[in-house]
């Protein structure tokens, strides 16, 4: 009884682990869970180099029919005009060099038509691309661990060459976060080959500076916050007295535990969206009301129409702003102008105090032409 006990639980299967080992399965999950990562290579050089061969094959069968058709016309064959004659002839080389054309002509049209919409495909972001190769490195993540016949992959980009921006000084962090409010800075982009399966949305230039620079400046800010706190922490505890090995384990464990959950964050479009709207709608409904609290406070002709002319400038470059990248020049004209002519009520009281300043000047100039007595 006791052998067949003991070998009962020799032929146990061993526990199966349910994360996927590292390497290309670690990688395949990665993608699956974050389809921003889901970019692959178009291999556009081979594309173009089976195209250019079938284009090969295509003229050379394109010259051995147009052979083959004065052959059997000096032949006395009419099947020129007897197209008919032509199609029975199954075992004619005429014939079978036009199948010979089907066959290589179809596998033409089709790797034509597959490769024109692989290159429609859009490209990947260049932030998640440098995301995803900072998760290669990581010793939590890719751990370098992704190889193929020659070596380390480097389809996604060189894992030696990127710099973690994150790593810098929050002073430096902090000055591409404003100039980033000026111009869009834009990482180096060697992801020109990389095709992206999910379809990209386009962000507005506010929306995808908050995303790019805002969110991860505030995270690394919190960052050095929490590090602050819990090393102030600590130095109170050591003052007061020794702390015991059990507590400085679970400590260093449950810091190991919030490293590989921390490992890969994402965050949502939706709120960056939400807030880009709020100051959209905010800035739009407050332009009008700021240019007539403005213009009612001038005097002259000549400061009403360059402020108001400077106004509509503001809110042209405010469009610009707020829609970089995605908005057209035509849109941005149209909507110019329908802020010039909805201004109505600014119109109107440039108006009427033209009127009133012709008014008066002609009442005075009445007056002083009036013969005296």
């Amino acid at each position: 009884m006791d052998s067949e006990l003991s070998d009962n639980s020799s032929h146990e299967e061993p526990e199966i682990n349910p994360e996927p080992i590292d390497g290309w399965p670690k990688l395949a999950q990665t993608m699956a869970t974050t389809p921003e990562f889901a970019a692959f290579p178009r291999f556009r050089d081979l594309n173009a180099k089976s195209l250019l061969y079938y284009q090969c094959q295509l003229t050379n069968l394109q010259s051995k029919l147009h052979t083959l058709e004065y052959q059997d016309l000096s032949d006395g064959k009419k099947w020129n005009r007897y197209g008919g004659r032509l199609v029975e002839m199954t075992e004619s080389e005429q014939f079978k060099t036009i199948e010979e054309i089907r066959t290589v002509l179809k596998k033409y049209n089709k790797a034509l038509l597959l490769h024109s919409q692989v290159c429609a495909l859009p490209n990947p972001e260049p932030f998640n691309m440098r995301t995803l190769r900072k998760w290669l490195r990581h010793r939590e993540g890719g751990k370098c661990s992704i190889f193929d016949s020659n070596g380390l992959v480097s389809t996604w980009g060189d894992l030696t060459a990127d710099g973690d921006a994150n790593a810098d000084s929050l002073w430096k962090q902090f000055g591409r976060l404003v100039w980033g409010l000026v111009r869009t800075r834009t990482l180096p982009n060697n992801d020109s080959d990389l095709a992206l399966t999910a379809p990209r949305v386009e962000l507005d230039g506010l929306t995808h500076w908050i995303a790019v620079e805002l969110i991860p400046f505030r995270r690394a800010l919190m960052k050095r916050w929490k590090n602050r706190k819990s090393k102030g922490q600590d130095e109170e505890k050591n003052s007061v007295g020794k702390i015991e090995k059990i507590d400085k384990r679970r400590r260093e464990a449950k810091k190991e535990a919030t490293k590989k959950q921390e490992t890969l964050v994402k965050w949502s479009k939706s709120g960056a969206l939400k807030v880009t709207s709020t100051i959209s709608t905010l800035v739009a409904c407050l332009m009008p009301v700021v240019a007539i609290s403005v213009l009612s406070q001038l005097h002259g002709l000549t400061n009403l129409l360059l402020c108001l002319a400077g106004f509509a400038l503001l809110f042209a470059l405010g469009i610009i702003f707020l829609t970089q990248g995605t908005s057209k020049r035509t849109e941005v004209f149209a909507a110019t102008a329908a802020y010039v002519v909805s201004s109505s009520p600014l119109i109107i009281w440039l108006t009427n105090w033209c009127i009133g300043s012709l008014q008066s000047w002609s009442f005075s100039y009445r007056f002083l032409q009036r013969p005296s007595l």
